[in-house]
């Protein structure tokens, strides 16, 4: 009996998925089984998977008829079918640090329910990392509240099996409203008041978002391509901590506030706080919060000029008390900046992103920065149509735009995503 269960769901990422696996053979820890769930998953992915199990015997997988979402219930029954005492979960597009397993057993020593702060990589010089203290009770509410919730990220949490086997329903169809079939499936655990969460800002995981607007054009051999780098270089020390000080926060910071909606007139610090987050500085550790007790955040200098411009953000478009022209002094300095606290406030907030773009082209004008801004909340909002008309006046005026191609594949891909 294998003391971790690991589950790896999968569909038509069969040339990342090569990678995701290596990562988990290259544990230090040894002791783990892994199911590999093939939800209509092509020929080719069964030969690769194949392979796999013949060399290594604690991989098996199952062949699946494509399901109406993401094969949920195959994974209860999975669960349900093992020994194991934790379960944790491995993207098929993701992959593991070394000490992976061993992090999430220090997790899973305090919590029944346990998060990591996922770190994604967007591209080869853009890296996002997402803080998520996850057991305050605003964020336990916001799971169960469809797309509004504060999200986390497969790879990047566990649960110890017997937790599991309390709930009344495990992994299950998921509505249209939620979205994630992840994010349901966290929620079943969060909403529970018994249920021990422990969360860290730390993070042993790497996320490559496969419908990002940098990989929506490229091949599945280009996207897997992107990956391989990343796989030789996981193991090197100190990795995790460097792609940390590299992130831009602005806009992940953003986005909290506004599911968090801390109290009007409150500080800088008392905002984070409400956010179950305590800014520190980058060489301080991170360390584990238990039920929504503060989670250390360590910043670099520049990482808290971000923190406070995310704030400053929060404050002027949600509470109306810094003057626009104020913001425009401290934040709009740089384009790309206040570009970006739009980008992650159309996320959580898109009415209320909309009134500040609008406020900020009456100010500025049209610009190649603000077309892709709006662009990008019209997707947000399925306006398809719109984002398709203001993209071909876009190709118009700024032709050599790099944005342009990769925003046509965005709509084209979050269009067709929607209509299934």
């Amino acid at each position: 009996m294998a003391r971790i269960l690991i589950i790896c769901p999968t569909h038509n990422h069969a040339d990342t998925l090569y990678f995701a696996i290596a990562s988990a053979q290259a544990q230090t820890i040894f002791d783990w089984e892994m199911v590999v769930i093939c939800d209509g998953a092509p020929p080719r992915t069964l030969t690769i998977l194949e392979a796999i199990v013949a060399a290594d015997p604690r991989i098996r997988f199952e062949a699946h008829s494509k399901s109406f979402k993401t094969g949920e219930i195959h994974r209860d029954r999975v669960l349900r079918a093992s020994d194991a005492e934790f379960v944790c979960q491995l993207g098929d597009d993701d992959v593991w640090a070394p000490d992976h397993l061993q992090q999430m057993l220090c997790l899973l020593e305090k919590g029944d329910w346990v998060n990591q702060s996922a770190m994604t990589i967007l591209s080869a010089d853009s890296v996002g990392w997402m803080p998520r203290n996850m057991g305050g009770p605003v964020a336990r509410q916001s799971m169960g509240k469809g797309k509004m919730a504060v999200a986390v990220g497969f790879s990047h949490t566990a649960y110890r099996m017997e937790s599991y086997l309390s709930l009344a329903v495990g992994w299950s169809q998921t509505p249209e409203a939620f979205g994630a079939s992840d994010q349901f499936m966290s929620a079943k655990f969060l909403t529970r008041p018994d249920i021990r969460v422990a969360s860290t800002a730390g993070c042993s995981s790497l996320k490559f978002v496969s419908r990002s607007a940098s990989s929506l054009i490229l091949p599945a051999e280009g996207f897997a391509a992107r990956i391989v780098p990343w796989l030789a270089r996981i193991a090197e020390p100190g990795l995790m901590k460097t792609l940390a000080r590299a992130a831009e926060m602005d806009a992940a910071l953003l986005g909290l506030l506004s599911v968090y909606t801390p109290d009007k007139g409150c500080d800088l610090h008392a905002a984070y706080a409400a956010c179950g987050l305590r800014i520190v500085g980058d060489a301080s550790p991170s360390n584990i919060a238990i039920n929504g007790a503060p989670m250390f955040l360590p910043l670099t200098s520049e990482q808290r000029v971000q923190a406070a411009h995310a704030y400053l953000t929060f404050q002027t478009w949600f509470h109306n008390q810094i003057q626009i022209s104020e913001w425009i002094d401290q934040v709009g300095a740089s384009e790309k900046t206040w570009v970006r606290c739009l980008r992650g406030l159309s996320r959580t907030r898109p009415e209320i992103a909309v009134h500040a773009f609008d406020e900020l082209e009456t100010r500025y004008g049209d610009s190649a920065l603000l077309s892709n801004i709006r662009l990008y909340i019209q997707i947000q909002g399925a306006e398809f149509q719109a984002a398709r008309d203001g993209l071909k006046r876009a190709r118009g005026l700024w032709p050599k735009a790099g944005w342009i191609k990769t925003m046509e594949a965005e709509i084209d891909t979050v269009s067709a995503s929607s209509a299934t």
